[in-house]
């Protein structure tokens, strides 16, 4: 009984804060068509468990999936944040030079979430490091 409390209060939880500011929930399809294509090339075989849209200036999207991963996307439907609540990211979705870099410099280590704006990409690690790097995907920063 305690486990399906904890389900019903958790997925009210994903809900509620799915619905909070200007989100407004929408359908997978009503996404920009470039967002639709990275969710389906990527996390094709996992269950969407909300879509919104944040209707402030500069719109942005966000997909939760059932298994803990959360994606937002800019106006344009290009991925700006993608994170895994409860494991790690598919290697897949991540800039293969920032791959390689983590997979010979930190072996036994997994990708949490990874961040990029115009100038930087962040990405979280599973031994709780965050490192920054640049465009030209050199390292310039390193968090515990």
């Amino acid at each position: 009984m305690k486990k399906i409390m904890l389900l019903v209060a958790g997925f009210l939880t994903l809900t509620t804060a799915a619905m909070a500011g200007n989100d407004k929930p929408i359908r997978l399809n009503e996404l920009p068509n470039a967002a639709q294509q990275f969710v389906s090339t990527h996390f094709g075989g996992r269950q969407v468990a909300y879509t919104t849209v944040d209707t402030e200036r500069p719109k942005t999207y966000e997909v939760a999936f059932r298994s803990g991963e959360k994606i937002e996307f800019d106006r344009r439907g290009e991925w700006k944040e993608i994170k895994s609540l409860r494991g790690t990211l598919p290697p897949h979705v991540i800039p293969e030079a920032i791959l390689r870099q983590i997979v010979r410099n930190y072996p036994g280590t997994r990708i949490t979430s990874i961040e990029r704006d115009r100038h930087e990409y962040e990405v979280g690690l599973t031994n709780g490091m965050e490192l920054t790097f640049d465009k030209e995907f050199r390292l310039i920063d390193m968090d515990r």
